[in-house]
């Protein structure tokens, strides 16, 4: 009782302090968060979790410090990760400082981002590159800044090798889309620099273009699948995005929606391999994104 008592006292402290750390007015603290805060010094953990539960929009990164505080006061760890597991998916930009939280939580939080990021990556790639498939530049142009922010993030160490094509396909859709930009007026002494800068990109095609054939597979092995006993039942689904140059050679391959994290990785590395027959636009060999579903049968 009396070891309980004292954690519950180091986390209030924590509490206490972050609170002290991000207010300066008491204008600036959300009613909603006032409320949890104390009610989570009284050690009223579940009210305060009630009460954190009704927060949105602007003040959803506090809330969720404070409900993974109070989950953990409960000792409640794993749901604590996984509030801040949302957090991450939610904004993937944001940290915590262990000037403005306990030490514990940083950490927590921090084993939380690493894990969260890459599906938080596939997800701005597959919303930058919806956008740019719609011509929707602007939008195109801060989820794909963001992808690129995240890729450059030392808690994607881990990963980093695994998403290099996100890197290389979101730099590439940027330069197109500054090359497809209107001309800025500039000087004439400016004007050349621009141009360099700038090269002429040659285009992309998809399925959202009538008028190009699609690429035709030459050779499209998948990897060999060795489940466990414990997956060898299940049925395993997700997307490969490959884009596919003039000559039928596969530039780059990126999981869209993961079929296991046990396979990824060998997935887009054979991926690479494949070869086909290139996409043509009035007769000529262009490049295309195409989009293969990859289904893992039981037991094969």
């Amino acid at each position: 009782m009396m070891m309980r008592c004292l954690v519950a006292a180091a986390i209030s402290l924590a509490f206490a302090q972050a609170s002290a750390a991000q207010v300066h007015s008491a204008e600036a603290v959300p009613v909603g968060l006032v409320a949890a805060r104390d009610l989570y010094a009284s050690a009223s953990y579940a009210e305060a979790l009630a009460v954190l539960s009704t927060i949105e929009g602007a003040d959803a990164e506090q809330a969720d410090q404070y409900r993974a505080l109070c989950l953990m006061a409960l000792g409640r760890t794993t749901e604590a990760e996984r509030v801040l597991e949302h957090s991450v998916v939610r904004n993937p930009l944001y940290k915590m400082s262990d000037q403005d939280v306990s030490p514990r939580l940083v950490a927590m939080f921090r084993e939380a981002r690493q894990r969260t990021l890459p599906t938080a990556a596939r997800d701005l790639y597959a919303k930058g590159k919806g956008k740019y498939d719609s011509k929707e530049y602007p939008e195109a142009t801060v989820h794909l800044t963001q992808l690129l922010t995240i890729l450059a993030d030392d808690d994607m160490a881990a990963h980093a090798e695994g998403l290099n094509d996100f890197k290389v396909l979101a730099e590439g859709f940027l330069q197109l889309m500054a090359a497809a930009a209107p001309p800025v007026a500039t000087t004439a002494a400016a004007a050349p620099q621009v141009a360099a800068v700038l090269p002429a990109a040659k285009p992309i095609y998809s399925a959202n273009d009538p008028d190009v054939t699609a690429p035709v597979s030459i050779r499209r092995d998948l990897p060999p699948w060795a489940p466990n006993a414990a997956m060898r039942d299940l049925e395993y689904r997700g997307v490969i995005e490959l884009l596919i140059d003039a000559r039928g050679v596969v530039e780059t391959a990126v999981v869209r929606e993961s079929v296991s994290p046990f396979y990824d990785a060998t997935l887009v590395t054979a991926a690479r391999q494949w070869t086909f027959r290139p996409a043509t636009r009035s007769g000529q060999p262009v490049r295309y994104f195409a989009l293969f579903a990859v289904v893992l049968n039981r037991g094969e």
